[in-house]
């Protein structure tokens, strides 16, 4: 059996078996490349690796897993047989979680359970998204419930500082990872402005900068709060500017917006603690955004039509897509209860715009799917989050410090928000970093004045592995 701290209960003997093993291994291993199956190998080798350390610490190995993300991205949607690498990766993810849930022993009076708001969001959208396309169920059910999972798994890592100090970790390791990731494909011509110019030419193999950009959106937070704690300064100032900047590059419109809320918030936070190297978002935001202005221009260019008789086309015709989808909700008592499954809103803008996308907004895509029922479970979610957010922050026991990361939280939620209206971006799984972020927050609620942020006391030290 395995604990949360990543004990495992087993007979001792005189005899370690690890060197047989290890034996045995290397020749089955040596077997399988001579036979040419040299995949195969690398994924089972990749596999027992992964389970050793998951053994080791479960913690750290699941919160080591999610910063992989931006290293997946580079090679989401190469084909890994008869499945991509991204959904290998959520695949993998979805099973890791599971077992941490169901399996690892948490500390005494931790609840074991899954909190009400995302377990009646994630089987409400199971029962009512199955109704409908069943391929669009199973690629869009997994992605939702990935990130929400891992807001309870995170969760029960961070009720302890040690805990909190390896999320913490890992949310950095995201920012980081998707800023070099980035910065690569940047450098060699497959990010922004290259993949509008070339669009439809080799997009079968290469993500988007949807994804990517909302990665970094995402996962800006963690630097950003390492700024307010003055932590790593210099690389955390230049993590952040990076990030900035590689946002506006991405030339994805919701993105940009949504990074100004987040923006205006810290930097409110931030004046008030008397950081005023907190502007260097702004200033990075700004000056990129003023150097290619004239791209931004283009691509903000079609909200011009709303003024006139095209105005269905705006946002990429968004419009339409919010207008066609309303109506064919709303078509029916039945559908406007319950929806009429996955896919509803995909086969309406196949026959209104040509194209088999989904709605472009959470409340609608959701609304399609499941009706009301999805709609005010969603809503309930929403509610759910802001409120773990606000006890936090309003909590006096908590340190200045803490209050003031549920503070910058509060810019997540709002550049989340923001998103939610114009793409659906519950089902990207670059919403990995909000999960590991609301995770933190509420397990920091249960250490009030000991969290990671808080100095530590003369008589602890920070352990070098989980406890």
């Amino acid at each position: 059996m395995i604990d949360a701290s990543g004990r495992i209960a087993r007979a001792t003997g005189r005899l370690s078996l690890a060197p047989f093993f290890t034996l045995a291994a290397s020749i089955l291993a040596g077997s399988a490349v001579a036979l040419g199956y040299e995949v195969v190998t690398i994924v089972l080798l990749s596999g027992v690796l992964y389970g050793g350390l998951f053994l080791w610490s479960p913690a750290i190995a699941l919160l080591g897993y999610v910063a992989t993300r931006p290293a997946v991205d580079a090679f989401v949607l190469v084909d890994a047989g008869p499945i991509t690498v991204g959904q290998l990766w959520g695949a993998g993810l979805i099973i890791v979680l599971v077992v941490f849930l169901v399996g690892i022993n948490t500390r005494p009076g931790t609840r074991r359970g899954v909190p009400l708001a995302v377990a009646l969001l994630i089987l409400l959208y199971g029962l009512l998204a199955l109704r409908g396309d069943t391929a669009v169920a199973l690629q869009y059910g997994p992605r939702l419930a990935v990130w929400l999972l891992l807001i309870v798994a995170v969760e029960r890592i961070a009720q302890t500082r040690s805990g909190q100090a390896w999320c913490f970790r890992a949310g950095y390791a995201l920012a980081l990872g998707s800023a070099v990731l980035i910065g690569i494909l940047v450098a060699v011509n497959k990010f922004g402005a290259a993949h509008y110019e070339s669009f439809g030419v080799a997009q079968d193999t290469e993500q988007s900068p949807q994804a990517l950009a909302f990665l970094a959106l995402f996962s800006v937070c963690f630097p950003l709060i390492a700024l307010l704690q003055r932590w790593w300064p210099l690389l955390s100032l230049a993590l952040v500017a990076a990030l900035s900047i590689e946002v506006t590059i991405s030339y994805v419109r919701t993105a940009l917006v949504a990074l100004i809320p987040l923006a205006l918030v810290y930097i409110f936070v931030a004046v008030r603690r008397g950081r005023p190297i907190a502007l260097a978002l702004a200033g990075a935001f700004g000056v990129t955004a003023f150097v290619v202005q004239e791209r931004l221009a283009t691509r903000f260019s079609d909200l011009t039509l709303l003024g006139t008789d095209r105005a269905s086309g705006a946002g990429s015709n968004r419009v339409e897509i919010w207008t066609s989808v309303w109506q064919a909700t709303t078509a029916s008592f039945q559908t406007l209860i319950a929806g009429a499954g996955a896919g509803a809103s995909h086969a309406v803008n196949k026959d209104a715009i040509g194209h088999f996308v989904d709605a472009h907004n959470d409340y609608l895509e959701l609304f399609a799917t499941g009706g009301l029922l999805l709609v005010v479970a969603y809503t309930g979610f929403v509610a759910w989050a802001m409120r773990s957010v606000w006890r936090l922050y309003r909590d006096r026991a908590q340190s200045s410090r803490a209050r003031a990361v549920a503070a910058v939280a509060f810019g997540v939620i709002a550049a989340f928000l923001v998103t939610s209206l114009l793409v659906s971006i519950s089902f990207y799984v670059a919403l990995v970093g909000l999960g590991i972020l609301l995770g933190l927050i509420r397990g920091m609620a249960a250490t009030p004045g000991g969290t990671c942020f808080d100095p530590v006391p003369t008589s602890l030290t920070m352990p070098g592995r989980l406890r």
